[in-house]
């Protein structure tokens, strides 16, 4: 630990000589800088020390203060290794600590990163050049996503609401449009106030496969599904388990169902499906010959709508006519009928 002397020498020199400069350059300068920093350090007696242990102290300082490193308007990060003598310090506005704890939960459930608990300055930098960096690249597919799924899902007849999919993507491309249309510091209180619509495992997962889900759902072979979806003959119930199984995968959240390998899986069994040759319909059946002119019609009858007790006795009379007719020949036809009027 460097203690407080020099945060006491660097205000102690603030307060007498205020903070006006000029720099390398000639130009004049106010506010707290590196370079003043520097100069202050060898005040009253130079010090000697190398250029890596006056970033020590600067840092140390800052991290005391809540400041952080500007190049211009631009934050910018230092290290021991280099901090530019043009770089000016400013104190950095702190979110709320309820703010900053969810902030920081967040950037673990959602993003897999791990931030730093202690809020002050440089830990607000840290985790907002994090975000920024895995926000920035999101909002084009999250966006392409959530419109490519919506059409999708309306042409499946599958209503607003009912695909938690939709939902999380519609979410998810909220929370990345509101953090970058904050700027700077506030964008870690922007990640909190953000609503998590499903849940967090649901929006990770979004937020790590935006682009892969994108392009699953723009190349799908969605004219062969169709096809498939159109056949009338005997294949269209198991074309109707198909797009059933679509549909489930499309309203699923991704961390339910995954959607490439699951949209794969009905693309084979819908080729396959589509390979299949029916078989030729049954021709109909050709009409009963009419009776030779020989023969001779002894008992010939029609009934409809018999319950058991008449077929009972109508087949009683036709047992009896064959028995006491041993050379009759029988031609029958029937069908039996369950349920209707009566």
């Amino acid at each position: 630990m460097l203690g407080s002397h020099w945060r006491t020498h660097f205000h102690q020199k603030q307060a007498r000589e205020g903070s006006r400069q000029t720099l390398a350059d000639g130009t004049a300068a106010s506010g707290l800088t590196v370079s003043l920093l520097r100069a202050w350090i060898d005040q009253p007696n130079p010090m000697g020390l190398p250029v890596e242990l006056q970033n020590l102290v600067i840092l140390a300082y800052a991290d005391q203060g809540d400041y952080s490193f500007f190049h211009g308007s631009a934050p910018i990060k230092a290290g021991i290794e280099r901090i530019p003598d043009e770089c000016a310090l400013r104190q950095q506005a702190l979110p709320t600590p309820e703010h900053w704890t969810k902030a920081v939960g967040r950037m673990a459930s959602l993003f897999g990163k791990v931030q730093a608990q202690v809020l002050n300055a440089a830990n607000l930098t840290r985790l907002v050049d994090d975000l920024s960096l895995l926000t920035e690249p999101l909002r084009v597919p999250l966006r392409a996503l959530a419109s490519g799924l919506g059409k999708r899902l309306t042409a499946l007849g599958v209503k607003d609401g009912q695909a938690p999919r939709l939902v999380t993507a519609n979410a998810a491309l909220a929370l990345a449009e509101r953090v970058l249309a904050a700027g700077g510091s506030d964008r870690a209180a922007a990640l909190a106030e953000a609503e998590v619509l499903t849940s967090d495992a649901a929006m990770a997962a979004i937020l790590a496969k935006a682009q892969a889900l994108e392009e699953a759902i723009r190349t799908a072979d969605w004219p062969l599904f169709e096809a498939v979806w159109r056949l009338d003959d005997q294949r269209r119930n198991e074309a109707a388990r198909i797009s059933e199984r679509v549909i489930e995968v499309l309203t699923a959240d991704e961390h339910a169902i995954s959607l490439k390998p699951a949209l794969d899986e009905q693309r084979a069994k819908a080729l396959r499906l589509l390979s299949e040759v029916p078989p030729p319909p049954q021709p109909p059946r050709p009409p009963s010959p009419p009776p030779s002119p020989s023969s001779r019609v002894i008992l010939e009858n029609r009934a409809e709508g018999l319950d058991a007790a008449a077929a009972d006795a109508v087949l009683g009379r036709v047992r009896q006519t064959m028995t006491e007719n041993p050379d009759a020949k029988l031609d029958i036809e029937w069908r039996i009928l369950k349920g209707g009027a009566d």
